[in-house]
């Protein structure tokens, strides 16, 4: 709602996350079950990227489709978002685990947000 209501949206230019699609995740979690595997495994895509930097990426994303934005991004710190609470910087996982042991390719950030971008305009049609 904040992106197309040109509401002021609080971005953490220092706190870092490693996106990840949905499909990657049900294809994962379905490739581990049937090769059997135990143990931890991080499903993520593999990058690093501020959360402020994601949401660049998805306003790309949605301008490139044609779909409205009008959120007026505040670049912050994340104590500025969460003053009360203490939460981590660095939130992204390491991938290599499940990369190496099933050959899975993940959707980079840009597929993430463009593939949003796209459903986003078919349900506004």
């Amino acid at each position: 709602r904040d992106i197309v209501s040109g509401n002021e949206i609080k971005l953490a230019t220092d706190q870092y996350l490693g996106p990840v699609h949905v499909n990657d995740v049900t294809k994962s979690i379905g490739s581990l079950l049937l090769k059997q595997k135990k143990g931890h495994y991080h499903i993520s895509n593999g990058e690093i990227i501020s959360r402020y930097d994601f949401f660049e990426e998805l306003q790309t994303a949605l301008e490139r489709f044609g779909l409205p934005f009008k959120a007026n991004k505040f670049p912050c710190k994340l104590k500025d978002v969460f003053p009360d609470e203490q939460k981590p910087l660095n939130t992204a996982l390491c991938n290599k685990k499940i990369i190496n042991e099933l050959g899975l390719h993940f959707f980079s950030s840009k597929e993430i947000c463009d593939d949003f971008a796209y459903n986003e305009r078919g349900r506004s049609k």
